[in-house]
């Protein structure tokens, strides 16, 4: 029995990701030890227009009051946890796979890099620079003949995104 988790495409990672040295201590960061991959060749942005006028007012609904109204969440001892939302930003699991874009996109203890707008490593959300994929992630449907929503959300399951949320018009 397949895994509905699995990729289509079974491959060695080892060719992809060389194998990680055990940590020495419980403080280790993996990212550290990461080698991270050539992205000259993604492309991060086609200048797509939104799906149509309705999408793109509910994906602007679904970002600009977080920023403007949300103090976002807080730890087990109370001090602010990092999160970034986004809409219509492509999510990259690995280099060789096509990105995966999300209406809008909710993701806690991560932060956008200062150098963003400069940096194409930090203007996209490779998973390998956040550390993780996004936690939340809503998809709007505006039509539903292309079963638009259950295609994605075989992706979305592959990345181990935690919650998807579809909203139809």
């Amino acid at each position: 029995m397949t895994s509905p988790h699995r990729l289509p495409e079974e491959r060695d990672i080892s060719t992809i990701a060389p194998a990680l040295p055990l940590p020495d201590e419980p403080a280790w960061d993996w990212r550290s030890a990461v080698v991270e991959p050539d992205i000259s060749q993604i492309v991060i942005e086609d200048d797509e227009p939104a799906d149509n006028i309705y999408s793109e007012k509910i994906m602007r609904l679904l970002t600009e009051p977080l920023y403007s109204s949300w103090a976002g969440p807080r730890s087990a001892d109370g001090q602010p946890r990092r999160w970034f939302a986004s809409a219509n930003v492509g999510v990259f699991a690995t280099p060789e796979l096509p990105p995966l874009v999300p209406d809008v996109l909710l993701s806690l203890d991560v932060a956008v890099h200062p150098d963003a707008p400069h940096d194409k490593k930090h203007n996209t959300y490779f998973v390998w620079v956040m550390g993780k994929p996004p936690d939340v992630v809503i998809e709007v449907v505006s039509n539903r003949k292309g079963h638009e929503l259950s295609k994605r959300k075989a992706g979305y399951l592959r990345l181990r995104v935690a919650r998807l949320v579809g909203l139809t018009e």
